[in-house]
C-alpha cells in the first residue's frame, strides 16, 4: 500500500508547500539550498562554514559538533553555533522572524546566531553573559525568539 516512494513524493510535497514563494534559487542560491536541507544537516553545514571562517582567519580552531555542549573552540573560547531559517510572521507580513533553539549559556563563551533570510544569511555574535540575561536563564535549555515581536538587538554584527 505505501512504499518509500510514496512517502519521498509526500514529503517533497509538504517542503515545497511550506518554502514556496520565500526561498528561491533566483533570490539567494546558497539560502534557497541551505533552506532545503534537514535542521540537523543544515545545522552541521553551517558550522563547518564558521569552521572554515575562524580557519581563514588564522586562528586556532578545535571542532568538536555532535553531541557536545559546545561545537568548537576558537583560540580557547568555547563557540556554540546556531542557525534559523526565516519564516513570515504571517502570510500577509513581510517581516521575517527567527526562533533558535536548545540553547544552554552555560555550556559556550560565545554564541554565533546565523539568520538564513531568502535574500542571505547575516550572522551575529554574543557572549554567553548577554544570552543568558536575554533569555533569563543560564543554565536550562530555552529558546530565543527574534523578530518584530521581540525587536531587542541581541548580539553585535560578525566581521567578516
Amino acid at each position: 500500500m505505501f512504499t518509500i516512494k510514496s512517502f519521498n513524493r509526500a514529503l517533497k510535497a509538504i517542503r515545497d508547500s511550506e518554502n514556496r514563494g520565500l526561498f528561491s534559487p533566483t533570490k539567494n542560491l546558497l539560502c534557497y539550498n541551505l533552506s532545503r536541507k534537514s535542521s540537523q544537516y543544515r545545522g552541521r553545514i553551517i558550522e563547518k562554514m564558521v569552521m572554515d571562517y575562524y580557519i581563514s582567519k588564522k586562528k586556532s580552531v578545535w571542532y568538536y559538533g555532535g553531541a557536545h555542549p559546545f561545537d568548537m573552540r576558537v583560540n580557547g573560547k568555547r563557540i556554540e553555533v546556531k542557525s534559523a531559517l526565516a519564516r513570515k510572521e504571517n502570510k500577509n507580513s513581510k517581516n521575517y522572524s527567527y526562533h533558535f533553539q536548545h540553547i544552554k549559556p552555560h555550556n559556550f563563551d560565545k554564541l554565533i546566531m546565523v539568520f538564513i533570510s531568502p535574500e542571505g544569511i547575516k550572522v551575529k555574535v554574543a557572549d554567553s553573559r548577554t544570552v543568558a540575561k536575554h533569555m533569563g536563564s543560564r543554565k536550562q535549555h530555552k529558546s530565543i525568539y527574534v523578530g518584530k515581536r521581540n525587536t531587542k538587538t541581541l548580539g553585535k554584527v560578525f566581521a567578516a
